[in-house]
């Protein structure tokens, strides 16, 4: 993601399309990454692995687990719930619907 944000910083084109698939693609990572992240400190947990996570049960690591961890899933659901449907988006991009002209408009001028 630096990689891309560096490339457009230095004025070559976008990596990626446009703005709505870059913010899907980011937010599939990001909750891959925290359902990942789950998963392997609850195998840990369980299977008993050197080195011990029971730092992580103690203050101040416990508010990693405890309230960083679910707020970023909260964070990642909202960005995509916030994201407008493609059709809106197009619609947005091709700007307004000319008026129709109808027989009755003629007339009428």
């Amino acid at each position: 993601m630096t990689a891309l944000a560096a490339r457009e910083e230095q004025g070559g084109a976008p990596a990626c399309g446009n703005g709505r698939s870059d913010a899907l693609w980011f937010n599939a990572f990001g909750l891959a990454d925290l359902v990942l992240a789950l998963a392997v400190a609850t195998l840990a947990r369980f299977l008993l692995v050197t080195p011990s996570i029971e730092p992580l049960r103690l203050l101040p690591l416990a508010l990693v687990g405890g309230a960083a961890v679910p707020l970023a899933l909260a964070l990642h659901v909202v960005s995509l719930g916030r994201l407008p449907p493609r059709r809106a988006q197009e619609a947005a991009l091709q700007g307004p619907e000319p008026p129709s002209v109808t027989r009755d408009a003629i007339g009428a001028a």
